[in-house]
């Protein structure tokens, strides 16, 4: 038996997982979102509410970067890393960043235009946000810290038989394609569910009273009968822009593809928001779209609605990480910390 706890730390936002594996069986043991104003106070309160002390725990990176290189394919490993480091050095002073103050990792992809070239996609965070994590977990078990957006498709089954898109919508979108069951892409837009729940907080005086407040959010297509609740959709016309600006986003990305991608999920703050994937199907006239729902979930077994579990998809994402899913070449934890597990 093997547990672990996954936590996905978004601006003021924790989201947590505690995930329990059984043989070839998942099982979700707790979930929740809480707010916070201090991130080593929070994460000691999830970590003793969840009596994990003892078991790996997966954390996200933030404000990640995203670049793509060729490297050749015969290369040796540490040829192949020497390389795309000194691609990534001449990139910073190229943008004026201090490649000095990142801490990098990358997976390589088959490139189809150039067989004797990988294609990588390189990944890179603040040293300082990483010590920070690490410090604050130093009393546990620490075991991997890795971009959500890689993590996300531990949530999907036989992705390797379908190209598809997961939209990933937190306070930011981020969208994760996968080809021929190899991460193709990441994309960042500029518009995230940030932008809403800013707004809602404003009027709310309430970080947490915005957030619950997409939850209530339903969209209407002009053949359906609206609501006569009024804290229902409340706060629509606040949402509705950036729906868009994120649907229609999505839709030059995907359209931008030579593949045809079969299906689009989308996840996140933003999947509790009523009717979404309809509304993003409207845009999507070529994919399916669907909800994101972990693989290993039987909605039937639990006892809450399935916005309660897709709404801590990514802390999920995340946990399955810690029991078997984890690439570790995009790992950022320590390695010492690995052996110990």
């Amino acid at each position: 038996m093997l547990s672990s706890l996954g936590i996905y730390v978004d601006k003021n936002l924790i989201k947590y997982a505690k995930l329990k594996k059984v043989k070839d069986s998942y099982k979700l043991e707790s979930f929740n979102v809480e707010v916070f104003e201090d991130l080593k106070e929070a994460l000691v309160k999830v970590i003793n509410e969840t009596n994990s002390h003892k078991i790996p725990i997966c954390i996200n990176i933030s404000n990640e970067l995203y670049n793509y290189f060729d490297v050749f394919s015969v290369l040796e490993k540490k040829d192949i890393t020497k390389s795309l480091d000194i691609e990534f050095e001449m990139l910073c002073s190229d943008k004026g960043y201090d490649h000095k103050s990142l801490e990098s990792r990358y997976v390589l992809r088959d490139n189809k235009e150039n067989i004797d070239k990988y294609k990588s996609i390189y990944i890179s965070a603040n040293k300082n946000e990483i010590q920070d994590q690490i410090k604050a977990l130093s009393n546990y078990k620490l075991y991997s810290m890795t971009p959500v957006t890689t993590s996300i498709t531990n949530l999907i089954e036989n992705k390797e038989k379908e190209n598809i898109a997961i939209i990933n919508i937190e306070t930011e979108t981020k969208i994760t394609t996968v080809i021929d069951g190899q991460i193709h892409r990441i994309d960042v837009l500029d518009s995230g569910m940030e932008d809403v729940v800013e707004k809602i907080n404003r009027l709310e005086m309430s970080w947490k009273k915005a957030y619950d407040a997409c939850k209530n959010i339903t969209i209407y297509n002009n053949n359906e009968t609206k609501s006569l609740d009024e804290n229902e959709n409340e706060y629509i016309d606040i949402v509705m822009p950036v729906l868009y600006k994120i649907a229609n986003g999505t839709k030059k990305i995907i359209n931008g593809y030579k593949e045809k991608i079969d299906k689009v999920f989308i996840t996140g703050m933003g999947a509790t928001i009523n009717n979404i994937d309809i509304y993003f199907q409207d845009f999507l006239k070529h994919q399916k779209v669907e909800i994101l729902k972990p693989f290993f979930v039987d909605p039937t077994s639990l006892n809450v609605q399935a916005k309660e579990y897709i709404e801590v998809n990514s802390a999920i994402a995340l946990a399955l990480d810690g029991v078997g899913f984890i690439n570790k070449d995009l790992n950022f934890a320590p390695f010492s910390k690995l052996s110990s597990i």
